[in-house]
């Protein structure tokens, strides 16, 4: 079948109303065919063919069940008020982010037409789905409707993204706007965004058909370095800071970045609360701030922005902290609407540039403040941040920019809106009028939703997560202070704050001691584990708790004291990787006290340690007879194999009084 055949004539040029006219004369009496299609200026044939067809098309007739305005709509399928339902179906899918793809649009029509009971050809029912003629048809016949290639946002962005957060931060905007009164030159918006050294490539001229298109890159994976933007509601922008995944920074680094740039070196290459605090006081650097003329700084609700010694600095020098609501960055910030988007775009095509003119050469880290210069110079345009400030209303401040619609997203889950309700319950309003007017016909007023039911999250119960849900907030406010300070006093007392073992603590162990005579229930949650009892109150055959410092992270083991041995005879020593407690062996000088160990362990035989494939100890007792009286004494950590720390209380719990970590 040819789809796009050009007409050579103008037979199809007819007016409908005039044959609708001409029909109703001749049933009504009022001539002949040949008269009444000489009156009107039609065809006979044409005529004769329509009245023969004209009781299925009962045209301007209510009671018909079909209803075309066409000579070639008699084989369509659907009627035009049925593909209008489904043209709004369509559309309002797209609006609540679940957007169906051609495939998905030609199966959902052949179930419709089933529900409606419709004459199908049989492609369609051959294969279950509607044809692509049809598909490519109906797409011609509904120009509001176009094929496009959807950025991908997370489930988070559209739960986050409703009126209830927008709301909450524009109260809190208008209360600080209020307050201060800040002028544009007054309003900052600070985003970090990560810079790899391997870029998608853009778009190229390639032949036509060929199924792969390749281009060179840097390699597989790259190495990113954090690049933090800085721009006012002014339009102008504040150097940018670069941080990169080294210990040392070096000022090469550096070579061609943008005047004026901060370098800064994190061994993770990610921000971290250390140096905001340096961005912060960049950021002081270039916008004067005091307490006389403070400013508002705007930025997401990351851990790294929130830490106390970064409030009270903004506090101490005049900048106001106001976060934006999790995951809503997307459409309240300035750099996310407008400026990140082209600098990506421009970066990607300069590296591919790069790339062509510096052949087997690979972008590292001190090439990327370079070849971000030029792309930053141009996507950081006066035109490009007045938009972004202006698209999300920030500055000037207009809190009613979004619409109904651009919260639909957020309707698929089960979160709460505004009094309770939720906007998924709501009809949509563009199925009333279709609605309505299959009501007026004697069609059943069948639409695709009763087919395809809208997208709707199943309730979801509570988490088991102990994290706090985020919102905005002015982080410089008493309050907020306050309340960080609250969460700080709680983690160290919990101990959950994370602490930098020094290079003495590696090797090692802290030992706290309770007494076995104490006649009390004790679990691990009642034990202090600053509280570090002497030596003296321990016994034999009491449990310990013993905290080994690992390189990353430390390891715990439960064991049972054998021998006691007084305490300036023991001494750490690291055996196989991990750190024991052994009996230094009175030697003679030609020998190491680690020497003297290990052959004690192999003449007594005593002892076999062992290393499985998950890196724990395991002690193992292997021959008990070979010990004699005279061999030296060895402080095991247990005769039994090490527990692990997840299976300590209950260990602790079978008569254990004594602890040790």
């Amino acid at each position: 079948m040819v789809r796009n055949r050009k007409t050579t004539t103008n037979r199809a040029a007819i007016d409908e109303n005039t044959v609708a006219r001409a029909i109703a004369d001749l049933k009504n009496g009022n001539g002949s065919i040949r008269k009444v299609a000489e009156r009107y200026g039609l065809s006979k044939s044409m005529l004769h063919k329509r009245i023969q067809k004209s009781d299925p098309l009962c045209i301007e007739i209510k009671s018909a069940s079909y209803k075309y305005t066409s000579k070639y709509t008699n084989n369509q399928v659907f009627t035009n008020e049925e593909e209008g339902l489904l043209e709004e179906y369509i559309l309002h899918c797209s609006r609540l982010q679940y957007g169906l793809s051609f495939h998905q649009i030609r199966r959902l029509s052949f179930d419709y037409a089933t529900k409606l009971e419709r004459q199908t050809p049989e492609p369609w029912q051959d294969n279950k789905i509607a044809g692509v003629d049809w598909m490519q048809a109906f797409m011609k016949r509904h120009p509001t409707l176009s094929l496009r290639k959807p950025e991908n946002t997370s489930i988070a962005r559209n739960m986050s993204f409703n009126e209830t957060n927008v709301k909450s931060f524009f109260k809190n905007l208008i209360e600080v706007q209020t307050k201060w009164n800040f002028t544009a030159e007054q309003i900052v918006n600070v985003d970090e965004s990560g810079i790899s050294t391997v870029l998608q490539a853009p778009r190229i001229v390639a032949r036509t058909g060929c199924k792969q298109v390749g281009q060179a890159v840097s390699g597989e994976r790259g190495e990113q370095v954090t690049f933090v933007g800085i721009v006012k509601a002014d339009g102008n922008a504040i150097p940018p800071v670069y941080i990169f995944p080294r210990v040392f920074f070096k000022e090469s680094f550096l070579v061609g970045s943008p005047e004026d740039s901060l370098g800064l070196a994190v061994q993770s290459g990610w921000m971290n609360s250390e140096s905001f605090v340096k961005v912060a006081q960049h950021i002081k650097k270039y916008t004067h701030a005091s307490k006389e003329k403070p400013v508002l700084v705007l930025l997401d609700n990351h851990e790294t922005h929130c830490s106390i010694e970064l409030v009270v600095y903004f506090r101490q020098n005049g900048l106001v902290l106001l976060t934006f609501p999790p995951h809503t960055t997307h459409r309240l910030q300035p750099l996310d609407v407008s400026v990140f988007g082209p600098f990506k775009s421009r970066l990607r095509a300069t590296f591919n540039t790069w790339s062509a003119k510096h052949l087997g050469k690979a972008i590292s880290i001190s090439d990327i403040a370079g070849l971000s210069c030029e792309p930053y110079q141009e996507a950081f345009s006066r035109k490009n941040i007045l938009s972004g400030f202006k698209k999300s209303e920030c500055f000037p401040l207009n809190e009613n920019i979004f619409s109904d619609d651009e919260f639909l997203p957020a309707s698929v889950t089960d979160i709460l809106i505004e009094n309770g309700t939720n906007i998924a319950e709501e009809v949509p309003p563009t199925s009333e009028n279709k609605r309505a007017e299959l009501e007026d016909t004697n069609c059943p007023p069948i639409t695709p939703e009763q087919v395809r039911p809208y997208p709707k999250a199943l309730k979801r119960g509570p988490t088991r997560r102990g994290r706090k849900k985020k919102c905005s907030s002015i982080l410089t406010s008493t309050p907020e202070k306050d309340r960080i300070l609250e969460e700080r006093a709680e983690k160290e007392r919990k101990g959950l704050l994370k602490e930098k073992p020094s290079s003495s603590e590696d090797d090692e162990q802290e030992v706290s001691y309770i007494d076995s005579d104490q006649d009390r229930d004790m679990s691990v949650e009642e034990i202090d584990p600053l509280e570090i009892s002497p030596p003296e109150v321990i016994d034999e055959d009491d449990y310990v708790l013993v905290k080994i410092y690992g390189k990353k992270v430390p390891k715990f083991f439960v064991g049972v004291v054998i021998k006691k041995m007084v305490e300036s005879e023991m001494e750490p020593l690291r055996f196989y990787g991990h750190s024991t407690l052994v009996n230094p062996i009175p030697g003679d000088g030609s020998k190491s006290d680690y020497e003297l160990a290990e052959d004690s362990v192999m003449e007594l035989g005593t002892q076999e340690i062992l290393h499985n494939q998950s890196g724990d100890l395991t002690v193992d007792e292997t021959d008990e007879e070979s010990e004699s009286e005279n061999a030296p004494n060895i402080a095991t950590i247990s005769k039994a194999k090490i527990k692990k720390k997840n299976e300590a209380k209950s260990f602790l719990e079978k008569g254990a009084s004594s602890c040790l970590r």
